[in-house]
């Protein structure tokens, strides 16, 4: 993931103080920890989450999920990686 992308999607975790965001080792790096606030969400959130994933499986299946996993990850591996960024 670039760092714009993380940026963006750390945002909104930082703002609900589910995340904190500070300045790292070097001062271009930056720290991100999650606030006990944010292990409370996310004690909260993981059964919905679990829950939703079981009613896809139950949708489509535990082999089409399995198929649905492997295609992203091989679309994935498929991209190019921008210079001067690690994969």
């Amino acid at each position: 993931m670039d760092r714009s992308t993380l940026s963006r999607n750390l945002a909104p975790l930082a703002a609900q103080g589910w995340v904190d965001v500070s300045v790292g080792a070097d001062p271009r790096s930056r720290s991100i920890s999650v606030t006990a606030a944010g292990r409370r969400k996310l004690k909260a959130a993981l059964p919905l989450w679990r829950k939703a994933q079981c009613e896809i499986e139950s949708m489509l299946g535990a082999t089409s999920v399995g198929e649905l996993h492997r295609e992203i990850e091989r679309a994935l591996a498929a991209l190019p990686v921008p210079s001067g960024r690690r994969p």
